[in-house]
């Protein structure tokens, strides 16, 4: 079941954006989702992590604005 949703959500961001060919996107893509599955389980013992407050919105924004670069920056950066 967990490797479908990590499935649906590479195959989302397949036909968002145009990734080079020569990126690793399932390697790029696990360590992204491992990332945030660590943030998700974290938050049952501690609502912070660097500084960020995960029990606001405002934290996890923080988190899908640094997603979104990361992945733009992929993308274009494609040399």
């Amino acid at each position: 079941m967990r490797d479908q949703v990590a499935i649906e959500s590479l195959e989302f961001l397949k036909q968002k954006y145009s990734f080079p060919p020569d990126k690793d996107i399932p390697a790029i893509s696990t360590v992204l989702i491992a990332g945030i599955v660590y943030l998700v389980m974290r938050t049952k013992v501690s609502n912070t992590f660097l500084g960020i407050d995960f029990s606001s919105s405002a934290g996890w924004q923080r988190i899908e604005r640094a997603i979104t670069s990361l992945v733009q920056t992929i993308v274009e950066n494609d040399g």
